[in-house]
């Protein structure tokens, strides 16, 4: 999982990009970031979001772009685990959706391979590594 500072000014470059109101929700519909206070009014479009396409993490892009606001499901590893909100121009709403849950998706895996990383250099140091593993995970 990523950090609310991570989280936070991931959102508040999304909306300074692409000029949209901009929120992300966990998988129990509650707001982790967002840009203003108006977008928390969207916990129960977020709620029926989650009821229809949160079960179903198979599904590949699941989205629900309508006139004034967007909601794009984004995956860690296949599994959904946040909701990006955005709200403005719907010229611009599937577009700028794309591209944040794009980047969410990045930074989660670069953090996830972060922490192998870390893992694997405490297991070094505390001798808790065969000497195979060590040559294969250090490539």
């Amino acid at each position: 999982m990523l950090s609310n500072q991570v989280l936070h000014r991931t959102v508040q470059s999304i909306q300074r990009i692409a000029d949209l109101g901009c929120s992300l929700w966990d998988m129990r519909g509650i707001c982790l970031a967002e840009t203003s206070e108006k977008e928390k009014s969207l916990s129960g479009e977020v709620a029926g979001f989650l009821k229809i396409c949160g079960g179903s993490p198979e599904e590949p892009g699941a989205e629900d772009v309508r006139e004034e606001r967007g909601l794009f499901l984004v995956r860690d590893d296949g599994e959904p685990v946040y909701v990006l909100a955005v709200r403005g121009e719907r010229e611009k709403l599937a577009l700028a959706g794309r591209f944040g849950t794009e980047q969410l998706e990045s930074l989660l895996t670069a953090y996830r391979e972060r922490m192998d990383k870390n893992r694997f250099m405490q297991n070094l140091l505390l001798d808790n590594i065969l000497l195979v593993d060590v040559y294969n995970q250090a490539k």
